[in-house]
């Protein structure tokens, strides 16, 4: 067993769905850019200097301690298998499977916090958490970044602020956002014109995709379009704020929908479950649909026998990269498909 497989033994703290409104939010998340101001930005660096970079940067975390709750990963030498778990845990970003030489990523034991090195910039540092936590994820975000800048140089522009390899990040360097599962919107219509309403307020709404690419039914992703001009509470304020009023449109039209087609939404659900207990195939995109519609049963009080955390588990587990880490083994799209449904079947079995 390699290291990075030992996180499928302990399920990350942001599963247990805790947090504020996690029946609509499932996670918050925020992506921190930094760069060393002494090296080209990755993709320009030679092998000889990126591995200087991990080695200052990890030398640097372990000067901090960090290893008494979490751990390092080198990555330089890994397959694209350990890579895409990362990405589908959400613990680094889908730049790492481009990446290449020396590269590496620390994870805390909760796997709320994550610090990665040589993907796109030369530190990311990523925290997640359950359900709406924007300042929660932040504090514990800017308290490592504080102890990293007091032993490392970054790259800084007193008029732009923190430079980064991409210039949709230059300035706080802060990308937030919030996953949220809206098939009350969906179903409504409403997507569009939110996603308009959102967009006013310098924020984005897109449908939120796997490791893959693919995009997942009912699940978007609302982040702040810009980290120029705003400090990074007042992008979070915002951010909150426009979460707020979409958790509020959800409530909404999940009731004007229970209200006026119960039967609809409670055969939704229905049949959703029977295709999870009884299918012997399931390509990805019908996974993610039926896990929408449990999501929805379970939020909705018509599967009191599964829990918000069982779902955000198989939402997870049935992603091909953790598949294909489970078995041991490389799987083709048929397989993939089998072990999918074998999963579904175990975990939605009749209680």
């Amino acid at each position: 067993m390699t290291s990075v497989e030992t996180l499928l033994e302990k399920p990350a703290e942001w599963m247990g769905a805790t947090g504020a409104d996690a029946d609509l939010v499932p996670f918050t998340c925020c992506r921190l850019a930094r760069n060393l101001a002494d090296f080209p930005y990755p993709g320009q660096c030679t092998l000889d200097e990126k591995r200087a970079i991990e080695e200052r940067i990890s030398g640097v975390i372990e000067s901090m301690n960090l290893h008494a709750t979490g751990g390092y990963f080198a990555l330089g030498d890994s397959d694209l298998r350990e890579k895409r778990l990362l990405v589908e845990r959400g613990m680094a970003g889908r730049a790492l499977i481009e990446a290449d030489g020396p590269c590496g990523v620390y994870i805390a034991d909760d796997q709320g916090l994550s610090i990665n090195i040589n993907e796109e910039n030369h530190l990311t540092l990523t925290g997640i958490a359950s359900g709406v936590q924007f300042h929660e994820v932040w504090s514990r975000l800017n308290l490592i970044d504080d102890m990293l800048a007091g032993a490392l140089d970054y790259a800084f522009s007193p008029r732009l602020g923190y430079l980064t390899a991409s210039l949709r990040d230059v300035g706080t360097g802060l990308r937030a956002g919030a996953l949220f599962h809206l098939p009350g919107m969906s179903v409504a219509g409403l997507i569009p014109s939110i996603t308009t309403e959102v967009a006013t307020r310098r924020h984005t709404l897109e449908p939120f995709a796997d490791a893959a690419g693919t995009p997942l039914d009912d699940l978007y992703l609302l982040t702040n379009a810009s980290t120029l001009g705003r400090s990074e509470e007042e992008a979070l304020f915002h951010l909150k704020h426009v979460a707020t009023h979409l958790i509020a449109q959800e409530r909404e039209a999940r009731g004007r929908i229970r209200s006026a087609a119960p039967l609809q939404v409670e055969d939704r659900v229905g049949r959703a479950l029977g295709v999870a207990r009884h299918a012997r195939l399931l390509a990805t995109a019908e996974a993610n649909s039926l896990l929408s519609s449990l999501r929805l049963g379970v939020s909705a009080g018509l599967l009191d026998q599964f829990s918000l955390p069982q779902i955000n588990d198989v939402f997870i587990a049935s992603q091909n990269a953790h598949l294909e880490t489970k078995s041991g083994h490389s799987r083709d799209e048929l397989q993939f498909s089998v072990e999918r449904a074998d999963l579904f079947r175990a975990r939605f079995a009749q209680n």
